[in-house]
This record gives C-alpha cells, structure tokens and sequence, in this order.
C-alpha cells in the first residue's frame, strides 16, 4: 500500500510557503519505505501595469490631460492595492511647471512596480485683448492733445492661463517742427498686456496732430514721453 500525505507551511505573506508531500509504501510484513517532496513557493515578481499607458508630454496651460485610468495585474496576487500620487514642481513662473503622476501597484507580498507620467505645462500664448474695436488712432488739433491724452481708453486683456493681466499704457510725443503746430507731428500711444509668465501683447496707435492758429501746450513741445 502506498499512503500520501501533505502539509503546508505557511510564509511570512500568501504566496512564500513550503508545501511538504510524503509517500509512504509497505508491504505485507510491514516493511516500509518514505519518500518526502518538498515544494518552495514563493513570489518575488513585481506586478505589471497593462494596457497603453500615457507617454510623457508638453502642453499649454489650458490643455493638461485628464488623469488616465491604470491597472495592473499580477501573476500570483488575484487583487492588488494600487494608488496615485501627484507631485507639482514650480519652475520659471506661475503658469510654467510640471506636473508629476506617479501610480503604485503592490501585491499581497509586497512586491511592487512603479509608473511615472511626468507632465510638462507652459505658457507661451500672449493674452488677448477683449472687446473686438482696437483704437485705430486718428487725427487731432494741438490744443486738443492733453484731452486726448488724459481721455485715453482703458483696455483690458484676458489670458488663457493667467486670471491677472496687466495692462499698461504709454504716450510718446513726436514733435516735428518745434516753432509751431505745423502738420505731421505725432502722438503714439502704446498698450502693453503682460501675463504671468512674460508673454505680451502690444497694441499702438498713432494720431495725427493737425496745425491750428492757437499753437501747442508748452508740456508738449519737444519729444519726449508724456
């Protein structure tokens, strides 16, 4: 007759065991003979991540990816504990950074795989400017210019990555011919919208200064700003 026995010994996880086989076999006079199988079990693979994963990527500020679905199997475990960290990290300003997707998978014996998906986010679009007229500048009388000037429209800008957006305003006089208010001198204003990473947009207008018998400001005469 031949008897079969079997044991398992437990590990320090689910998967690390030893399984013990022992036959036995005797005979009539009860002569007998053993013989023992012993069997290691173990788990030293790492789970696999599956499926088509998210390759790393630059984008603008308005485009980030949504976070992606990922899975993992392994070849041992029947569930697995998975989980995501995201790590930001600031670099030239506050619309240009990295954003760093990190999943973790781990079996029931504590082996485990990583997968990072690393985001680089820019910002290289200027804002724009809101409303759809522009001044297109125009023609004025000398003494009519310090109205112009103060009377100057206030513009303002939207940015697809900033919520702030500053907005700056300069004028520059060209006098042509400094004796009177002659025909062909110049005032140019300049708007400027800066977001917050330096990108800008620039908007000029010129207007025409035209001769009159009044003559100009005296805080006009010569180039300069003004």
């Amino acid at each position: 007759d031949v008897d079969y026995f079997e044991v398992v010994m437990t590990g320090f996880c689910v998967n690390d065991y030893e399984i013990i086989r022992t036959w036995t076999a005797s005979d009539s006079c009860l002569n007998t003979i053993i013989h023992v199988q012993t069997i290691y079990v173990t788990d030293s693979t790492p789970p696999v991540f599956e499926g088509e994963l998210p390759s790393d990527v630059t984008v603008e500020c308005d485009d980030i990816p949504q976070i992606p679905v990922v899975t993992a199997s392994d070849n041992c475990t029947g569930s697995l504990a998975q989980w995501l960290e995201i790590d930001i990290v600031g670099t030239m300003c506050s619309d240009d950074y990295a954003i760093i997707r990190t999943w973790f998978a781990q079996d029931q014996c504590s082996n485990s795989s990583t997968f990072t998906h690393t985001i680089c986010v820019v910002d290289t679009t200027p804002p724009i400017w809101d409303g759809d007229q522009l001044p297109q500048g125009g023609t004025a009388n000398c003494d009519d210019l310090i109205e112009v000037i103060a009377n100057a429209p206030e513009m303002t800008a939207t940015d697809n990555c900033s919520e702030y957006v500053e907005v700056t305003l300069n004028h520059f006089f060209t006098q042509l011919n400094l004796d009177d208010c002659d025909t062909g001198d110049f005032l140019t204003r300049t708007w400027t919208a800066i977001d917050g990473c330096g990108n800008l947009t620039i908007h000029e207008e010129v207007i025409t200064r035209l001769g009159d018998e009044i003559g100009c400001p005296e805080d006009l005469n010569g180039n300069g700003s003004v």
